[in-house]
This record gives C-alpha cells, structure tokens and sequence, in this order.
C-alpha cells in the first residue's frame, strides 16, 4: 500500500510540472509601447531605450548569479520587487515617464522570457539521474537476486526547478527499470525486480535516490519540527 500510494505521489508530481509548464507558458509578456508613449517621437524613443535597458539588466544579473535555474524563483522575486520599487521623481515629463515604464516591462518581459529556457535544463538533469538510479538498481537486484528494504529518505521541500528533476527522475526511474533496461541477452533481466515481492523495496531506491532535498533524521520523529528548530536556533 505504501509503495502504491507512493508511485500516486510520482504521478501528482507528474501533473504538478505540467501545470507549472503551462503556467511558465502563459506567462510571456509583450513589448507593445503604451498609447501614450506614442504621442510623440521622443516619448516612443524614450520607452524603446528604457525597454532595451530592462531588458539588459535583467540579462546581466542573470549573468551574475551564472544562469543558475535553482535560483530562479528566487531571482524573479527579488528583481520584480526591485523593479516595482523604482518610483518615478515628482511632477515627471512625458519622455521620463515612457523611459521608467519601458524600463519596468523591458525587465518584466525578459524575466519571463527565462522560464521557458529552465525547465528543459531541470528536466534533463531529473532524466539522466533516474537513469542512473535505475540502472544501479538493476544491476544490484540482479546480482544479489533482490536486495532487502532499507530506511525511507524524507523529501523535504523543494524549489521548483528541484522539483522537476526530482519529478522527472521519478519518471526515468520507472521507465528504465521497466522497459529500458537491457542484459548482454537483450532481455530485461531486471522487469522481475519491479513486481512483488521487490515492489517495495524497487520503489524506496526510486524515493532515496531520486530526493533532491533529504530531511536529517530526528529523535522526536518530525524532520519537520526538527528542521524548524534548528532554524530557530541558527536565528538567535
């Protein structure tokens, strides 16, 4: 039942990056200059320039961080908290007013322009761990005729490009045992080690060694509560 409610998990995880996909999709934003910035040429200038320059800030602090997709989320949050914090000076003209909005959606747009580019790279990684996973699983159970359970690793919370690989390794995981794996025969000697009686033990390899974000172990039982004082204790 364990393992049954487990591979559940796997397929929810599945739908979960789906969703997030097409959530990254809908998220592209456009460069149409406002009406107002239209009203003259140097009003329309004015919003091109600071549009190009959003647009490069974002390029360069992307560069900064060394175009990390597990700091996405994060990054996103910060400079669209920058950006939106960028206040227009008192009574300001019309070219000014273009160039601090052209700023603002030339940045905007280009940090939506960089989901697209991230899930494909978490998920790649996801794909050739589970690889990995499953072909030592194989060869383990074939060798040893089955190998016993061992302790459950706890998957704590992760960021979502963390949450792609891990989901995607999942995916791999049960493909490659099932139908990639292949013997010197060309037979899939290891198809018998995903079924009962191995079916717990095959999907708790799945569970430790797909886990991006492994909870320590703790004497009251909670990894969580045990990870939350921890915290507490590292703030005072």
């Amino acid at each position: 039942m364990k393992a049954k409610y487990r591979l559940f998990s796997v397929l929810v995880g599945i739908i979960g990056s789906v969703t997030i996909h097409a959530h990254m999709v809908s998220a592209q934003g456009t460069s149409d200059i406002p009406a107002s910035c239209r009203a003259d040429a140097r009003a329309q200038q004015q919003y091109q320039a600071g549009h190009r320059f959003g647009t490069r800030v974002v390029g360069q602090v992307w560069k900064t961080i060394r175009q990390d997709c597990n700091q996405l989320e994060r990054f996103e949050s910060i400079l669209t908290r920058i950006f939106e914090a960028l206040i227009l000076p008192p009574i300001a003209r019309l070219a000014v007013q273009c160039r601090h909005a052209g700023i603002l959606n030339g940045g905007i747009a280009a940090l939506d322009d960089l989901w697209p580019a991230c899930p494909d790279f978490c998920k790649e990684d996801g794909l050739q761990v589970g690889a990995l996973i499953g072909q030592l699983y194989c060869d383990l159970s074939i060798a040893l005729n089955g190998l016993e359970p061992s302790d459950d690793f706890i998957r704590g919370p992760v960021m979502w490009c963390q949450f792609l690989g891990q989901t995607f390794c999942d995916v791999r995981y049960i493909l490659f045992t099932k139908t990639e794996y292949m013997d010197i025969s060309g037979q899939n000697s290891c198809l018998p080690y995903t079924d009962e009686p191995y079916i717990g033990v095959w999907d708790q390899f799945r569970n430790n060694g797909c886990a991006e974000n492994l909870l320590p172990p703790s004497p009251t039982g909670n990894p969580l509560l045990h990870q939350s004082k921890n915290k507490d204790e590292q703030d005072q």
